[in-house]
């Protein structure tokens, strides 16, 4: 489940270490450079799914997966951004396409993650903290 941008977003660090801001001042894209290995593509979106900020803008690049990459994207994460190149081109060439996907978009930032990559429930936060910082 990818959320969409909420009015405000808090985060909480230490006491002495609040920091709120409005999530429209900025906004952050997660492009996923992805080939083969559906399993572990499915379970890097699912920790994204989990991040206790709500998601900008999630993008998956496909970089020409031979195995069911693509259709198990689609089907466990159907609202998913999915690019599907047409050849592998690399990963420079695989998030170049994503990067250029997220800044069409309108995104400000963006982060790029190996489909081999999990995440914790708060890293995204914690991203997004320290860019307004």
């Amino acid at each position: 489940m990818i959320r969409g941008p909420s009015a405000e977003l808090e985060f909480r660090g230490n006491e002495n270490s609040e920091a709120k801001y409005r999530a429209e001042e900025f906004t952050v894209a997660i492009v996923v450079l992805a080939f083969n290995n559906a399993e572990k593509t499915i379970r890097c979106l699912d920790s994204i799914s989990k991040s206790e900020v709500q998601i900008d803008h999630l993008v998956v690049v496909d970089n020409a997966s031979s195995d069911e990459t693509v259709k198990k994207v689609h089907l466990t994460f159907p609202r998913v951004h999915v690019i599907e190149n047409k050849k592998n081109i690399g990963f420079s060439g695989g998030v170049n396409v994503g990067i250029r996907s997220a800044l069409e978009s309108g995104s400000d930032y963006v982060w790029l993650l190996n489909n081999d990559v999990e995440i914790e429930p708060k890293a995204f936060g914690n991203l997004k903290r320290g860019l307004q910082e």
